[in-house]
């Protein structure tokens, strides 16, 4: 079987949340004996990226090259995420501008590949509807947890999503009449997976979709790249801070020196994922700042993970056990810090209620083997690792294609 996995990448160095799902979707493939690659859209693989893609053996095919002007910098993403009433733009950006650029090249890398079936991210909107009117089966996946969400939850990213409607439609149904949304997710009519264990989210289920819970996918040392391998890891108790690829620690300032000046006080270090920090040569000798942090080598040993509540960020803090204080910046943040909550798998704080105060009781709280939150941790990783989304997901589709073959 032929499987092309297409990931949003938002930029060549912006979307590791998203790569990292389909790594371990394409390993999976590979073991069970498929021929498999990886689509980007729209933008292609950095460097360090596609050294990742290489390490681990899985093909890369890099999308069509667009104008330097269509997605904006990074550091532009970054501003406009943190910005409520701007974040729509930076959406508008890497989610629907570049489509019309994109189009007759994607058409062309699916019919020189073509593939058996599309597993795609359903914030890729090109690849799967272009397989459509190819006559190419497709299956949707979401990395978080949107797609269970009750409508209370999504506040800034349905006002988002309803902003970017009338510009999207217009350019996708000029792609065929097959599309269908919740909200910023385009659909597939074979189902979409969500990469959670049903156990922990039973009665979730908002009937939007055909969602599938495939069980978390798991995190594998192969897709790791040689910066990974060769990260040292600190040997004294540490915190780790990190937003995610797009935004940065240095553009949220209250939240950072809080975490700061918390740290120094109780005496641990401090490992900082910032692309604008690690310029800085002011900062307190505790703190260690770095452009890339290897999380999932780190978060589990770390006396607190504290970010930013990306999708992938906290499935993969849960699975691994780590100590989580989840700050909700932005979009679809908020839904993952209810569910830490709801589960009893961390602390989450409103960004206007972080204080030296509020970190450092949430530093202690989870430093105490004794407190409840820290059995219920242990619970809720366990069942995280009993799953193999990854497994299931192939074994979807495999079936999938018997049943068409019929």
């Amino acid at each position: 079987m032929r499987i092309l996995i297409s990931s949003l990448q938002v930029s060549e160095s912006g979307s590791k949340g998203h790569l990292h799902p389909a790594v371990e979707l394409a390993l999976e493939a590979k073991r069970k004996g498929h021929e498999v690659a990886i689509l980007p859209l729209p933008s292609r693989l950095g460097k360090e990226d596609a050294l990742q893609l290489q390490r681990a053996n899985i093909q890369y095919i890099p999308p069509p090259l667009l104008p330097t002007h269509i997605i904006k910098s990074p550091n532009e993403l970054a501003q406009l995420a943190a910005d409520p009433t701007q974040v729509h733009r930076a959406y508008s950006s890497f989610l629907i501008e570049p489509i019309v650029f994109q189009k007759k090249g994607i058409e062309e890398i699916l019919e020189r590949f073509d593939p058996d079936a599309i597993l795609y991210d359903l914030l890729v909107y090109s690849a799967p509807l272009i397989g459509r009117k190819l006559g190419i089966p497709d299956i949707g996946y979401c990395a978080g947890l949107k797609l269970i969400a009750p409508e209370s939850l999504l506040g800034i990213y349905a006002e988002v999503a309803k902003k970017l409607r009338t510009q999207r439609d217009k350019i996708v149904q000029a792609m065929g009449d097959d599309a269908h949304f919740h909200h910023m997710e385009l659909l597939s009519n074979n189902g979409q997976f969500v990469f959670a264990p049903e156990k922990l989210f039973a009665g979730e289920q908002t009937g939007t979709s055909k969602t599938i819970f495939a069980g978390a996918l798991p995190i594998s040392e192969n897709r790791s790249d040689q910066k990974e391998v060769n990260f040292e890891i600190p040997q004294n108790d540490y915190v780790v801070l990190s937003f995610g690829s797009v935004l940065d620690p240095a553009d949220f300032p209250h939240v950072t020196q809080a975490v700061i000046k918390t740290t120094q006080a109780l005496g641990l270090k401090l490992l900082i994922g910032s692309r604008k920090m690690a310029r800085m040569n002011d900062l307190p000798n505790h703190v260690k700042t770095f452009k890339y942090l290897p999380l999932s080598q780190l978060i589990a040993s770390a006396k607190a993970y504290i970010h930013h509540g990306g999708a992938n960020s906290f499935s993969e803090a849960l699975r691994l056990g780590a100590r989580q204080v989840l700050i909700p910046l932005t979009t679809d943040q908020p839904i993952q810090a209810h569910y830490l909550n709801k589960i009893e798998a961390g602390i989450s704080l409103e960004p206007k209620d972080v204080t030296e105060s509020s970190i450092r009781d949430s530093i202690i709280r989870l430093s105490n083997k004794e407190d409840r939150l820290r059995v219920s941790i242990e619970n809720v990783s366990r069942e995280y690792q009993e799953s193999s989304g990854a497994t299931a997901a192939i074994m979807f589709m495999e079936n999938m294609k018997s049943e068409r073959n019929q």
